[in-house]
């Protein structure tokens, strides 16, 4: 239980696709949670157990948010508002901002929410990043790829991780890459036409900031760069050993990152890109990672940071923290998933059987069907991985791909039956 607890809270947790946080906010400090949320998601909300769930068509969407959320508040008024996925980052602040309530304010939330916004502050604070300009028409798209040049990457200013983006090579026609983003963007028509890099290394830094420091860190290395990694491939991500001297560099960009967008305190997830031509900052979030870093870090170092961010997000402080550095080679590894009806999933135990696997979970039944809406975090299960040596340890991965299988039908092909 952490430490700094003072009167029970009345959270308001502005959620998305992040199951499971309501447990976890039930302890001696909240007293009651209302979850804002959209329609496919109020069920799960329920059944978890909040106390009362307004449902909103879109959760970015300011003004219905307060709509729905200050009659709500006539007799229990919301003490601290929680915001865990990427979607619901600006809104939770703006609700803080406009209730005067404690946390981190809308004006820094945009900083860690809004590529452009972010962009630029890094760049006036001196913190290294791509070549990128911001464009709000289809003619300024063509133009920024034309003065950067191919290949060149177009994200969309407002999105999670790599979510939306696309990579214009050399043949390409830039207006019809360009067209989803322009349709999917209309209430936020902008876009981030950045300059590819030949990615030699990418970095995920996850942090703990309180009072304006770091008071933990986890520097990690991807085991492939990120950027354009399918849903049916593998994914993960191995800790810098203790004495690697990129660790001190890469927590450097992380504080840089951490002034320049004004976080006070809460959970950092930070992605540095190594190339020819040094770091850049890639993106930084004001909320745990994804995939299955957290729980990978939770299982290594027993330090969850869901529950630090709850902490730090309803009191303001957390006594959860602990050391975040590797002791001997470890990583994790997201399983492969795919669109369709689920036919059969390796078992669990067959993942658990080889030889070096510490945790394995497979997510998936038969059954279960799977959407064809994938992001750069979708996976079917994970699994997490330690060996004496590192050579040790790329044999169990090298296993582990060997182990796993996913079949699934098209969904059309079961309906059909």
């Amino acid at each position: 239980m952490s430490a700094a607890r003072g009167t029970a809270q009345h959270v308001l947790l502005v959620g998305t696709n992040k199951p499971g946080l309501v447990p976890l906010l039930r302890h001696d400090a909240v007293r009651r949670v209302t979850v804002l949320t959209e329609p496919w998601y109020a069920d799960r909300f329920r059944a978890e157990g909040a106390d009362a769930v307004l449902v909103v068509p879109d959760v970015a969407d300011l003004t219905a948010a307060l709509h729905a959320v200050v009659p709500a508040m006539a007799d229990a008024p919301v003490t601290r508002v929680v915001a865990p996925s990427e979607r619901g980052v600006p809104t939770g602040a703006w609700l803080r901002s406009y209730l005067d309530l404690p946390g981190t304010p809308y004006d820094v939330a945009v900083g860690f929410t809004a590529k452009h916004a972010m962009k630029r502050r890094l760049v006036t604070a001196g913190v290294p990043v791509a070549p990128h300009r911001v464009v709000r028409t289809r003619a300024e798209t063509r133009d920024a790829v034309r003065v950067l040049g191919r290949p060149a990457i177009l994200k969309p200013a407002l999105g999670t991780g790599a979510t939306g983006s696309v990579v214009v090579r050399a043949t390409d026609d830039v207006d019809a890459l360009a067209a989803p983003l322009w349709e999917s963007g209309r209430a936020h028509p902008a876009v981030l036409v950045e300059r590819y890099l030949d990615v030699e290394r990418e970095y995920h830094l996850d942090g703990v900031v309180v009072d304006g420091l770091t008071r933990a860190l986890s520097v990690c290395a991807y085991l492939r760069p990120t950027l354009l990694r399918q849903h049916d491939e593998f994914v993960g991500s191995a800790p810098l050993p203790a004495d690697d001297p990129r660790r001190g560099e890469l927590a450097g960009l992380h504080d840089a990152a951490v002034r320049a967008l004004g976080l006070r305190t809460g959970v950092t997830h930070l992605e540095v890109l190594e190339h020819d031509g040094g770091d850049v900052v890639g993106e930084v979030a004001c909320r745990p990672g994804g995939g299955a870093i957290v729980p990978f870090l939770a299982h290594v170092h027993g330090v969850d940071l869901w529950r630090v961010f709850l902490d730090l997000e309803t009191t303001g402080a957390t006594d959860r923290l602990g050391p975040l550095d590797p002791d001997g080679p470890v990583a994790w590894y997201g399983l492969p998933v795919t669109a369709g009806v689920v036919r059969s999933t390796t078992p669990v135990e067959a993942l658990r059987a080889v030889p070096g696997v510490t945790h394995a979970q497979v997510d998936l039944a038969p059954g279960d069907r799977v959407e064809d809406r994938f992001h750069s975090s979708s996976q079917a299960g994970w699994v997490a991985m330690a060996g004496a040596t590192n050579e040790a340890l790329h044999a169990t991965m090298a296993a582990v791909r060997a182990t796993w299988r996913l079949d699934t039908a098209p969904t059309e092909e079961v309906a059909a039956l």
